[in-house]
């Protein structure tokens, strides 16, 4: 079958593989690799594009061995990839154009891998240095390329908090988020990002293998050509506070989201607020919360939740 390439991109990439932090690969034996710790991780890249104007059209591609997020000047244009066999994925395609402008641009990635396989994610058997998370980027912004490298900047996704699938393949997916440990305004122009360090680039090794560090690359394959040509839109719904109480706060657990449940039903104190929220009919996707008017006479920000969905739509 012949993959046709939407333009200006080809079967090869010019972005090399990249990720937050160096591969945990460990060998069981010579020729076993496996994860070190198969628990979630996620992470932040940022880079900044200085633009004198701003192209017609920005056309970009990416793909990730796990789930991301786009951001272009803090605005959501992409989330993905879509599912697939890890043995044949396709690449995502966006423009970025109507979300540049002159001057000082931000290109953010937040990139999630899961680690274990699930009901909605396929993990691929890892090499020597792939398989625990990687992304590949590029795009034409202008007459020049922005491709994944170590001129991103890199920084572990320190708030948010491991959590166990809870069941099978109906289960729902859960995520512990602690908006005091973000780093808020990171993908955004004037954020300081002096203390992030350099994105990890991969170089591909395996038996046989020919270290070419960009795609295509085993154990993915050819990155294959979209099948779908934009992101899908959306719809907003108004979440409402359906309730709030002040409670003294139950004993510590170590799973977060059971914390929230004994926290819950503990005797009323001034220790912690629950506040119970109705998200309308929201199945995946980003949550924007505002607590201030949801509990009376308390003021509580909480930043746009960079939650990826479990189907990379």
């Amino acid at each position: 079958m012949r993959h046709v390439h939407p333009r200006p991109f080809g079967p090869k990439w010019r972005g090399r593989w990249i990720w937050f932090q160096p591969p945990a690969i460990v060998t069981e034996t010579a020729t076993r690799p496996v994860l070190e710790d198969p628990t979630a991780t996620i992470g932040l890249l940022r880079r900044t594009v200085h633009l004198a104007t701003v192209p017609t059209n920005a056309p970009a591609r990416l793909w990730t061995d796990g789930r991301h997020l786009l951001r272009v000047n803090g605005v959501e244009v992409a989330r993905g990839p879509v599912r697939s066999d890890p043995r044949r994925p396709h690449y995502d395609v966006v423009d970025l154009a109507p979300h540049l402008r002159p001057g000082e641009n931000v290109l953010a990635l937040t990139v999630r891998h899961f680690g274990t396989a699930t009901s909605w994610w396929m993990a691929a058997p890892p090499t020597y240095t792939l398989g625990a998370g990687c992304v590949a980027f590029e795009a034409q912004i202008g007459d020049e390329w922005i491709v994944s490298d170590a001129e991103w900047r890199a920084c572990p996704g320190d708030a948010w908090a491991a959590v166990a699938v809870p069941g099978d393949v109906a289960c729902l997916p859960l995520e512990s988020f602690d908006a005091r440990r973000h780093p808020h305004g990171w993908d955004l122009p004037g954020f300081d990002d002096l203390d992030w360090t350099a994105a990890t680039e991969i170089t591909p090794m395996h038996t046989g293998a020919s270290s070419e560090p960009r795609p295509s690359s085993d154990p993915f394959g050819m990155l294959r050509p979209p099948v779908r040509r934009s992101m899908p839109g959306g719809e907003r719904h108004r979440a409402v506070a359906t309730a709030s109480r002040s409670v003294t706060g139950g004993d510590p657990v170590a799973d977060p989201v059971r914390q929230v449940l004994v926290d819950e039903r503990s005797a009323p104190g001034d220790s912690a607020v629950v506040v119970s929220l109705d998200l309308g009919r929201i199945a995946a996707g980003t949550v924007e919360i505002d607590l201030r008017d949801a509990v009376a006479g308390t003021t509580i920000d909480l930043a746009a939740a960079e939650h990826l969905d479990d189907d990379g739509n």
